[in-house]
């Protein structure tokens, strides 16, 4: 563990899968009632927050892995024990660590972020 708490494969897993607060809690949510199809309207009303922003959440959660879309909604379903595992130490961590896990988070640089600072790195002519 390092100084935050956090385990390191849970800090890789933000860090290469986590973009948001709202992502975490729409993934711990479908993650404490895996036996349930959640739709985008039960998500937003179960996290007070936007439809579309519900939907995106989940569809992005899906193209991850970490969820599975049905005919009734979305599922919660790692593709592998080891990013159950992961997941669930995340929920623990999140649970006793919250501060630090939501710094992770924000100090993740965005993917547009990313993106412009490739688009200005001097490459060495070989």
């Amino acid at each position: 563990m390092g100084e935050t708490g956090v385990p390191a494969p849970v800090r890789g897993f933000i860090a290469s899968h986590i973009v948001s607060v709202a992502q975490l809690e729409v993934l711990l949510l479908l993650r404490a009632a895996a036996d349930k199809a959640w739709t985008a309207g039960e998500v937003a009303r179960a996290l007070v927050t936007q439809n579309e922003a519900a939907a995106g959440w989940l569809e992005d959660l899906a193209e991850r892995g970490l969820a599975r879309h049905e005919d009734a909604g979305y599922r919660y379903a790692p593709v592998t024990p080891e990013i159950e595992g992961i997941v669930d130490a995340l929920a623990e961590s999140y649970a006793n660590y919250r501060v630090a896990v939501i710094s992770l988070i924000f100090a993740r640089p965005s993917e547009g972020v990313t993106r412009l600072a490739d688009a200005f790195r001097i490459r060495r002519k070989r």
